[in-house]
């Protein structure tokens, strides 16, 4: 288990430098190390981690390499957004809500930064949804600079709507 949250962390730091191999290298070596494992075996420590999780670490790991490179950008983030949708999309009653907001925030960029407004204008409400079970810093941080993003875009209604429901989501926190 240490073995797979260790490689998914050495992941994103190759996403961060820019290097595809490496972090496609480290990110197959986390979801291999992490299959097969039995619950019992898992640390306390290491509690959230899950495939699920994985993959959105994954996603807002592509999104980052997609911003890096522009050759590959399209393909990054078609893939960033299957891997962040499934925990974004976790139902509300389910533990780990912090997780949910925080890579749907990651999932509204890698719609942004598809230029599909649309579908990040669902992710975000999905998301928003989520605020009043999460008090987060990182969160609210996020969903302030989605609100700048939809703003910058308010000529779309799509992003005119979600930033008035952004300006009322983070007015009531």
């Amino acid at each position: 288990m240490l073995r797979a949250r260790t490689a998914g962390r050495l992941a994103t730091a190759y996403a961060a430098a820019g290097d595809i191999y490496g972090y496609r290298t480290a990110a197959e070596s986390a979801h291999t190390q992490l299959t097969g494992l039995r619950p019992a075996r898992h640390p306390p420590y290491l509690y959230c981690l899950s495939s699920s999780q994985l993959n959105a670490e994954s996603g807002q790991a592509l999104l980052h390499l997609a911003q890096l490179n522009s050759a590959c950008r399209v393909v990054l983030l078609t893939e960033a957004i299957e891997h962040l949708s499934p925990l974004s999309a976790a139902d509300l009653r389910q533990d780990y809500q912090r997780s949910a907001l925080l890579h749907g925030c990651y999932l509204t960029k890698a719609h942004l930064a598809a230029h599909d407004v649309e579908a990040a204008s669902h992710a975000t409400r999905t998301a928003m949804s989520r605020l009043p079970a999460v008090q987060s810093q990182r969160c609210i941080t996020l969903l302030t600079e989605l609100k700048s993003a939809f703003t910058r875009r308010r000529r779309n209604p799509w992003a005119r709507d979600t930033a008035d429901e952004l300006d009322r989501a983070m007015s009531a926190v």
